[in-house]
């Protein structure tokens, strides 16, 4: 099996095979990498399995240990990988800790990895990373795929903002709202080339501060400034939530 970097947008839990919790939408980043030199925490062989990790892209931090794996099981359209008897360092020093309690499935579809299943089988519990595709899918292409970004949005999932946003729905509905009432601008702008105005002023801002901006941060922007239009009455300047969204993202990386 080649290793592999798999970038989640969604993530769905199951306890006994029923799901639970939800559907739980938020990035996560999957990596499956050869053994070619132990793994930092475990006595293992170079050149024995792969390693698993799961990152948590939210909090910037990883989702849990890192696992060493074999592979039981291969198929054209999945892989099986298992977990073993290996020496762990604790707070207790070296323990052997039996990590058949965990397995991994890899999901292919013409080549491509679609799908991850993280299993714990003492809990009987299963955790699939997938994507949702959609527009989550369309907005991260029309960033990788621009050859104009002057804002330097990035999908890169290192560069993630792994912290919400204060809430700034107050402050973005107070400002649209005195924005949209300017007589000046009214004169010269339509409604929606004012809103729009707003926003790119906001991300010009963000860029000026940072050097570059975060799709996920970018998309919550652009979701505060959606709801703050609806709190003031001023959600009809689009004729729809994704409308606003693409055009947003049209306005970032084709003008």
């Amino acid at each position: 099996m080649d290793p592999f970097v798999f970038v989640s947008d969604c993530h769905q839990r199951y306890q006994n095979g029923e799901e639970v919790m939800g559907l739980q939408q938020c990035t996560r980043t999957v990596r499956v990498e050869k053994n070619t030199s132990g793994c930092r925490g475990y006595k293992l062989n170079s050149g024995d399995g792969y390693i698993v990790k799961v990152y948590n892209d939210d909090l910037g931090k990883p989702n849990m240990s890192d696992k060493p794996m074999r592979i039981v099981n291969k198929t054209a359209d999945k892989v099986e990988l298992r977990g073993f008897p290996i020496e762990a360092q604790t707070p207790f020093g070296w323990q052997e800790v039996d990590y058949r309690d965990y397995g991994f499935t890899v999901y292919y579809e013409k080549g491509k990895v679609v799908k991850c299943v993280l299993h714990m089988f003492d809990r009987n519990v299963d955790l699939e990373y997938r994507k949702l595709g959609g527009e989550n899918d369309r907005y991260a292409t029309m960033i990788n795929q621009s050859a104009f970004n002057p804002f330097n949005l990035t999908t890169n999932p290192a560069l993630q903002n792994p912290n919400k946003l204060p809430n700034f729905l107050p402050v973005f509905a107070k400002e649209l709202l005195s924005t949209l009432n300017n007589s000046v601008l009214r004169g010269i702008q339509s409604e929606q080339e004012i809103v729009k105005g707003y926003v790119f002023n906001l991300i010009e801002s963000y860029y000026n501060n940072a050097g570059y901006v975060p799709k996920n941060t970018l998309d919550e922007i652009l979701s505060e400034v959606y709801k703050a239009l609806e709190s003031i009455g001023k959600e009809s300047v689009f004729p729809s939530k994704d409308n606003f969204k693409y055009q947003m993202y049209d306005c970032f990386l084709n003008n």
